[in-house]
């Protein structure tokens, strides 16, 4: 019998990633919930469902109708409306925990996190391990942690198969333009529509962090859903910290036309984090992980992949 996976923001950046990866096994059949009245035509789901995570009944109705074997959550929102990032983060997967326990209690989930639950961390915290504690900052981090906390207190008290990843920054084909290495590549993009050199200002050059390629990440997923692991939280990350201006000038070097990068001290936010990075270490004992990719080469497909015009759309992204 066929068995079925569900992904839940289904049309955003790591997702349409996570859906390729799962296409290549023929015997599943993937399913997807995402805001968007219809998905492109190019989405790769055996079956798009329109729905809004905070609509408890409907959500009730497709999780009783699918009873998918393996739940991939990875709908979430960012942004400045404090009370939909609440909402949809938490509130949104307290919904889909409720529906696992009450119609799929023997199948697998696996909920997506962020490295924004860390919060502030000292340089002698790092890298952080999933023992660091949580003290998420913003709302987007709150939310985030609030929704991995539920989902592990699931796990504990009613024996569900609940796994948490907390991916470190996400880069890869098809990023949003929501971060910073999108944004980047669209201010970049458009000043060669123009055929202008660009001066690009950005904020602190100088702050570092850890990025880890979309194929990385999604793999990482699909193990954790097939493994053992429930009631555990897992970095996804790749373990090393990357100046932001690194990052600029590898995007830059892509470009024909040139580009000036400066920064802008209004643009300096006082509480930015120095550096942050994790360890991988415990996915690594635990189920293999290694990252696979190093950051020239990522950064390269990326602006390769958005040099056709691809990018995320989705209303609902899994960001990190």
């Amino acid at each position: 019998m066929m068995k079925t996976a569900l992904v839940t923001g289904a049309l955003g950046f790591c997702a349409r990633h996570l859906t390729s990866k799962l296409r290549l096994d023929g015997e599943i059949r993937i399913c997807g919930i995402d805001l968007a009245g219809q998905a492109p035509s190019d989405h790769r789901l055996d079956e798009y469902i329109t729905l809004d995570m905070c609509d408890r009944n409907g959500l009730e109705r497709i999780i009783g109708s699918l009873r998918p074997d393996w739940i991939y959550h990875l709908a979430g929102v960012t942004g400045e409306d404090l009370f939909k990032i609440y909402n949809v983060n938490f509130v949104g997967s307290l919904n889909l925990l409720e529906c696992v326990r009450k119609y799929i209690p023997a199948s697998s989930l696996v909920i997506i996190g962020s490295s924004a639950e860390y919060g502030f961390a000292s340089s002698r915290d790092l890298p952080l391990t999933e023992d660091h504690p949580c003290r998420p900052a913003g709302a987007y981090g709150i939310s985030k942690h609030a929704m991995v906390s539920a989902g592990l207190n699931y796990a504990a008290r009613y024996g569900l198969k609940i796994v948490a990843a907390r991916p470190f920054n996400i880069v890869g084909p098809g990023i949003p333009q929501t971060l910073v290495v999108g944004a980047i590549l669209k201010r970049i993009k458009e000043s060669m529509h123009r055929k202008d050199k660009l001066i690009l200002k950005m904020g602190n050059l100088d702050t570092q962090r850890d990025f880890v390629a979309v194929d990385d990440a999604v793999d990482a997923y699909v193990k954790m859903a097939h493994g053992n692991y429930w009631g555990e939280a897992f970095n996804i990350c790749s373990g090393r910290p990357y100046p932001i201006r690194k990052i600029v000038e590898i995007i830059a070097s892509f470009s024909p036309l040139p580009v000036e990068i400066e920064q802008d001290p209004a643009l300096v936010r006082s509480d930015d984090i120095e550096v942050s990075f994790g360890s991988f270490a415990k996915a690594h004992e635990t189920f293999g992980f290694t990252p696979s990719k190093d950051i020239e080469k990522i950064l390269l497909q990326t602006w390769q992949h958005h040099s056709r015009g691809e990018v995320s759309n989705s209303l609902s992204e899994g960001a990190s």
